[in-house]
């Protein structure tokens, strides 16, 4: 995992499908992410939580490993990273690009539009403005 996580940040886009992977390989990530959120560090094999997340975002780039992705419900936690109240910015930004690379596929598009907009109104109901204007205390 330590050499992938790493050639994913070394190799520029071109390269990028060089790194088309196997389903074991996502699998890893994908638990790797789900035990990372779940552990008080948010860490796991070493990693922080946003540098497993950078790491599938880059592998994404790959119109091959993008379906490998979805298959194992990446959006839903990817939904989960970004709701939970002790989520890092790192750790969102991190979630935001891979969206991004996964949202070059039409048939993936539809899939991101639901996990984006909760995201969307759930941070807008936590800003001051909209506290200001529309909640009551």
């Amino acid at each position: 995992m330590v050499t992938l996580l790493a050639l994913s940040n070394m190799v520029s886009e071109q390269e990028i499908v060089s790194l088309e992977t196997g389903n074991d390989v996502i699998s890893f990530l994908t638990a790797a992410i789900d035990k990372a959120m779940k552990s008080a560090e948010h860490k796991e094999h070493g990693f922080h939580l946003a540098e497993l997340v950078d790491g599938i975002a880059t592998m994404a780039q790959s119109d091959r490993n993008k379906a490998k992705i979805m298959e194992k419900d990446i959006l839903k936690l990817v939904e989960y990273i970004l709701l939970n109240e002790k989520t890092k910015n790192t750790e969102t930004l991190a979630c935001v690009k891979l969206l991004w690379e996964l949202s070059f596929a039409d048939s993936i598009k539809k899939e991101i539009k639901v996990p984006v907009t909760i995201y969307v109104c759930y941070v807008f109901t936590k800003t001051t403005i909209f506290n200001k204007r529309y909640r009551t205390h």
